[in-house]
């Protein structure tokens, strides 16, 4: 019963989500547009869920459009690369492995970045994952990564602090 809108940067992702809804015979509205200059009016949208999308923004900018955009009581949600860890972080710059590829200007968040959204929302959560989790990136053994899933379940649940050492952060924007 939802009406769902999905908006890129990109045309090209913009069409292969058009095409995904298609196929899977779902009803979205597809739209390509700027994450800093939304062209959606003021309380559209009680929900809102991106993924690797804020690292790539102007905070500011981005934090003040979707607070814009979200109704009153609304939620973000936005699961984001994590820059917190320095072993991760040489791994990152020094090391090969499958899907690095990424833009040149391109650095996961850090918690000093999510300044201007902490300005902007009144409630703001930041939660870590794949602390040993994040092993899956380079090796695929399910016993492995179900066994660094529970640790990090465990770990993670025991020491939240731990969450800003891990491979992502999901980040929560609750507007008042």
């Amino acid at each position: 019963g939802a009406a769902v809108t999905a908006f890129d940067l990109s045309p090209g992702y913009v069409a292969e989500a058009r095409e995904r809804a298609a196929v899977n015979r779902v009803a979205v509205e597809c739209v390509a547009a700027d994450g800093e200059a939304l062209p959606f009016e003021s309380g559209s949208f009680d929900a809102v869920w991106g993924n690797a999308v804020l690292h790539h923004l102007d905070l500011s900018r981005a934090g003040r459009e979707l607070y814009r955009v979200m109704r009153p009581g609304g939620v973000a949600v936005f699961c984001e690369p994590w820059g917190g860890n320095p072993l991760l972080a040489f791994a990152r710059r020094r090391l090969p492995y499958p899907g690095k590829d990424r833009t040149p200007d391109e650095v996961p968040l850090t918690r000093g970045d999510l300044a201007p959204l902490r300005t902007t929302f009144p409630s703001l959560e930041v939660r870590g994952y794949q602390l040993f989790g994040m092993v899956r990136r380079v090796w695929r053994n399910r016993l492995v990564c179900r066994a660094c899933d529970a640790a990090d379940a465990a770990l993670l649940g025991a020491v939240p602090a731990l969450g800003n050492w891990c491979r992502y952060a999901v980040v929560v924007l609750r507007k008042g």
